[in-house]
């Protein structure tokens, strides 16, 4: 990807903004979810090896002078919660302007901000074409940059299976998964979401809190096509020759919002966050919206 995606402006538009996760977090490190658990209170409790991405400041220098092995302190009453965030990397996120893979990976890089300063931890997850990739966690507002890297690096090629991508991913405990996608799936349509339905189905058995953010190109959402068009499928390469009439657009724009109410619903079957975008939204609205739907707080 070769625009800069974060800059100056991009960070000052995060300044008192912070996620609302309703999980009540068990397993992991320190962080500022409250726990039955260890977590990061004054309260010591134990020790456990010190693993890489942990806060060096919680290494216990003694332990390693007497041991030459690393030990990291754990005290008791706060957790670290565990954030996935799943990038749709398929080509339907590159349309013809590349706005909608930019608008996803900032959108990532919002996500995993505001985590890594809640002193959460972050993975970044891939899917296109049922290939899945899945980046090393990481924690503490030191790791930032390195997640940024890696946003900056995803290339996007290939077809959308959102169901046999995501369930390739493991779960080792309960967390946040947040899915950016246009949802475009190759079977997705109104009246057809049964992949979809599947791959939530999967994430609350994997007790995830689950936030679904939709990512549509503003062309997508209101063409201004006129004439007779050829129309390629960005995945596939399959080619449609149509002519485009008032009639037409209107029923491409009833079945756009038919997909996205449909998408809402099953969102809210599955007790997830559903949120539509399009690529012409400044980051502060997509804020504001975030905050709107529970998503997202001021702080």
């Amino acid at each position: 990807m070769e625009e800069k995606l974060f800059d100056a402006d991009f960070f000052r538009s995060l300044q008192r903004v912070s996620l609302i996760s309703g999980q009540r977090m068990n397993g992991g490190r320190g962080g500022m979810r409250r726990s039955s658990s260890r977590g990061g209170s004054v309260e010591f409790s134990d020790f456990r090896e010190y693993l890489p991405g942990d806060d060096i400041r919680r290494i216990d220098w003694n332990a390693y002078a007497r041991s030459e092995r690393l030990f990291i302190k754990l005290f008791m009453q706060e957790q670290e919660g565990m954030y996935t965030i799943v990038l749709d990397n398929s080509a339907s996120m590159t349309e013809e302007t590349g706005k909608k893979s930019v608008m996803s990976a900032r959108l990532a890089g919002l996500f995993g901000h505001l985590a890594l300063q809640a002193q959460d931890r972050i993975r970044l997850a891939t899917i296109a074409s049922g290939v899945t990739k899945v980046e090393k966690g990481l924690s503490g507002m030191q790791s930032r940059t390195t997640f940024l890297e890696q946003l900056q690096r995803v290339e996007f090629a290939g077809g959308t299976d959102l169901w046999g991508s995501l369930r390739k991913i493991p779960f080792p405990r309960r967390g946040t998964t947040i899915v950016l996608s246009d949802f475009m799936d190759r079977d997705a349509k109104p009246g057809n979401m049964e992949q979809i339905k599947e791959a939530l189905r999967y994430l609350r058995y994997r007790k995830q809190e689950i936030l679904l953010v939709q990512i549509m190109a503003d062309e997508e959402i209101r063409p201004s096509l006129e004439g007779t068009i050829c129309l390629v499928d960005e995945e596939t390469e399959e080619k449609m020759k149509i002519t485009m009439s008032g009639k037409l657009l209107r029923q491409y724009e009833k079945q756009q919002e038919l997909f996205r109410r449909e998408l809402q619903e099953i969102a809210r079957g599955y007790q997830a966050y559903f949120m539509q975008v399009h690529t012409g939204m400044p980051l502060e609205q997509v804020i504001y919206q975030g905050m709107r739907q529970g998503m997202l707080e001021h702080i």
